[in-house]
């Protein structure tokens, strides 16, 4: 269709660049001939000076855009993620210097002073040769614990390197033209100054933390046994994923128990440590977590199925078990590395069929049925929502990380959306927090957004998007604010089967109806979509109007979901999870 959003990962120019330059050796080797040729032109005098600042601005630029670090300024302004900036491309950078050092000195006219240009000089020579210094201080004193109640923890953040590693970079620029005029030599003072301060500042805040760390480092274990923590949440993962544990900590704390946050990579402590108060204690090699095998701990749980789980399951001393940070037919929820946890909670006789169906065995008492307590709070809909002011949430999944899971309908999601407006629905669209990641699904998103504003703009209708969506409101805000549900195969789905309303499940990639719906029985339950379309109108008059499903959702959803109070949904989860914990299972 023409409105579909096809994946093109092609028409970026920096990406362009960024492809370009790496097929010609790598992009530092040709920055670094390119900086060398400027070098050896200056030297020859070949070049007029607005020329080689011209060059070297341009080597600058391609520089920031090849190594990703413009697209990630505002980022890189106001937290620091554990990327080493600071010391990245020394050889090209001096020369660099090297080149506007050149004509500084050797074109000083009268009036200016040849001491004052070479100090400056000098000085930012002493700033770039400082960096891999202050990084390495900075990762010496990069901290590894957050709100742990027998030790300080200092801000999260320590004076970000980016600002830092920028301007060096750009002092080059204005020095290569301060024969011109004194003011650009004093630009280059001044960069030359904020690099210098910024790094003085780091190494102060590396050393104080450094101190700090060592200490809670050799006091590790004594200070843990004290505290007496009863269990642990482990997790391993990329930073920007720690949604995949947020959506557990409140059920968690509910359990009324001390307990830890085990982590395997340092670069998500902040993200962690911002999630919870209960102690955060980074592990990033294997021989780090004989510190925190502590007797009084009997239970640890696992939100995800990363390798690094592993090497926590071999302590056999304590329950192993895995939450799950969603429940899908997807194949990742019936994958058979899942049996070396010792119990799984699931939320309901679906998940244990799933393994079942799929020829996954599992050990007798394997599974715990435990609801879902994060749909607590879902809204349950007790009759049909009047056609007149229908809203419809479209919440697409990502790309994800294996072949089997590519289920994302983004790439005809503007299609969609198109039909549900003709249908007059207003929209929420909230698409996986992942989605923007992968630039196929992005460009899907934008579309998506653009077309939404342009309506709303043009009709009144208040769609809801963007920040409001995505961030201001959870995923069940979103379901409790619509009447109707538009997804991929995802934890989505059943999450909003607890609703009762309408679900209008996209089939993706599927060689037939049959074989989709065998993969995914909860579709028994929805209206299913087919990726060419062919139905769509058809489907969204169903979810909108008629909805003949609504009795089978009934059934399926105390299967799919448990069969416990409205009122007390989430006490399975807790009574279950304090049995083990208490050590009484």
């Amino acid at each position: 269709m023409s409105d579909s959003v096809q994946p093109n990962t092609t028409t970026n120019p920096l990406k362009k660049l960024h492809t370009l330059t790496k097929e010609l050796a790598g992009y530092p080797a040709v920055l670094l001939l390119a900086t060398a040729l400027v070098f050896v032109a200056t030297l020859a005098g070949k070049l007029t000076t607005p020329t080689i600042a011209v060059l070297l601005a341009l080597i600058t630029t391609t520089d920031l855009t090849t190594r990703r670090y413009l697209p990630r300024t505002r980022t890189q302004f106001t937290t620091y993620d554990g990327r080493g900036y600071l010391g990245s491309g020394h050889a090209q950078r001096y020369l660099t210097l090297a080149t506007a050092s050149y004509l500084a000195i050797t074109n000083t006219p009268t009036g200016h002073s040849t001491l004052t240009t070479s100090i400056v000089i000098g000085f930012a020579v002493l700033s770039l040769t400082l960096e891999p210094i202050t990084l390495r201080a900075t990762r010496r004193g990069t901290l590894s614990h957050a709100h742990l109640p027998w030790a300080p923890t200092p801000r999260t953040n320590t004076p970000p390197h980016y600002p830092a590693y920028l301007a060096n970079t750009l002092t080059p620029i204005p020095l290569a033209l301060a024969n011109h005029t004194p003011a650009l030599l004093a630009i280059t003072a001044a960069l030359v100054t904020l690099s210098l301060a910024l790094q003085l500042l780091s190494n102060v805040a590396a050393l104080s933390r450094n101190r700090i760390k060592r200490t809670v480092e050799a006091t590790l274990r004594k200070e843990l046994t004290a505290y007496q923590p009863k269990f642990y949440l482990y997790y391993d993962a990329a930073p920007g994923t720690a949604y995949q544990i947020g959506m557990w900590l409140p059920h968690l704390d509910a359990i009324g128990e001390r307990y830890c946050v085990i982590l395997r990579n340092q670069n998500t402590l902040n993200e962690v440590a911002a999630l919870t108060n209960a102690p955060v204690i980074v592990r990033n090699s294997m021989t780090k977590l004989d510190d925190v095998t502590i007797d009084s701990v009997t239970t640890v749980f696992y939100a995800n199925n990363a390798i690094k789980n592993a090497h926590f399951v071999r302590f056999h001393q304590y329950t192993h078990i895995q939450l799950n940070h969603g429940d899908s037919d997807k194949p990742p929820s019936y994958n058979p590395a899942m049996r070396m946890y010792d119990r799984n909670f699931v939320a309901g006789q679906a998940a244990v069929e799933r393994y079942a169906n799929h020829g996954v065995d599992t050990a007798p008492g394997y599974f715990d049925i435990v609801g879902r307590p994060q749909i607590k709070d879902i809204q349950p809909a007790h009759k049909q929502a009047d056609p007149t002011g229908h809203t419809m949430l479209y919440a697409p999944t990502w790309a994800g990380f294996m072949a089997d899971s590519q289920c994302s309908s983004l790439h005809i999601g503007l299609n969609i959306i198109n039909a549900a407006l003709s249908a007059g629905t207003r929209i929420i669209f909230r698409p996986h927090p992942h989605a923007r990641k992968t630039p196929a699904l992005r460009a899907g998103c934008d579309a998506i957004t653009a077309r939404l504003t342009e309506h709303a703009a043009t009709t009144g209708i208040d769609h809801v998007f963007g920040e409001t969506a995505e961030r201001e409101w959870s995923i069940i805000d979103c379901i409790n604010h619509s009447d109707s549900l538009i997804s991929d195969v995802s934890s989505v789905i059943p999450d909003y089967l607890y609703s009762g309303k309408p679900i209008i499940l996209t089939a993706i990639g599927a060689p037939s109806l049959e074989e989709f719906l065998t993969e995914n029985p909860i579709g028994a339950a929805c209206y299913i979509l087919t990726e060419d379309l062919s139905n769509l109108h058809e489907v969204i008059a169903e979810a909108v109007h008629t909805d003949t499903l609504r009795e089978q959702r009934q059934r399926l959803r105390t299967h799919y979901l448990g069969d416990f109070p409205h009122e007390t949904y989430d006490q399975a989860f807790l009574t279950t999870a304090r049995r083990y914990v208490n050590g009484n299972a």
